[in-house]
């Protein structure tokens, strides 16, 4: 395995780490109604006709909507955000209003991860390590 390989897969031990409390905060749905953690994202937003069709990008609990890239040496790709909420990027910081697609950064180091805005505050603070998103310690960088 090349030193590369072995830092990005370093990084996301320490990212599920930083996950515990939201692994932990949608595996208790699954165990008590059947709602799979893992789910496409018009589970969380029926109301939107666009989440209807999109096959490519899924939301693991209600509050992480996870794009990830399918195709080798993408290194970008578009995001559709749901309506009905405000949206931030895991990796930058930076906001969005719902019911827009986006384009993200993807290099291999980083999967497109986008955070619920409502639940910064909750269950989910510190997904993304510190100094990803510019500031801090990042545990993955001992």
């Amino acid at each position: 395995m090349s030193d590369e390989i072995y830092d990005i897969c370093k990084r996301y031990i320490e990212i599920r780490k930083h996950l515990r409390t939201c692994i932990t905060r949608s595996m208790e749905p699954a165990s008590e109604k059947g709602t799979p953690p893992m789910r496409p994202l018009f589970f969380d937003f029926p109301s939107d006709e666009h989440t209807w069709k999109i096959e490519d990008a899924y939301m693991f609990g209600s509050e992480l909507l996870v794009a990830p890239i399918l195709f080798e040496n993408r290194r970008f790709r578009d995001v559709c955000l749901p309506t009905e909420t405000n949206w931030e990027n895991a990796w930058t910081g930076e906001s969005f209003t719902g019911g827009q697609t986006i384009s993200v950064d993807a290099p291999i180091e980083k999967i497109p991860l986008v955070i619920k805005k409502r639940f910064l505050a909750g269950y989910c603070v510190g997904i993304i390590p510190a100094n990803e998103t510019g500031g801090g310690n990042d545990p993955g960088q001992n």
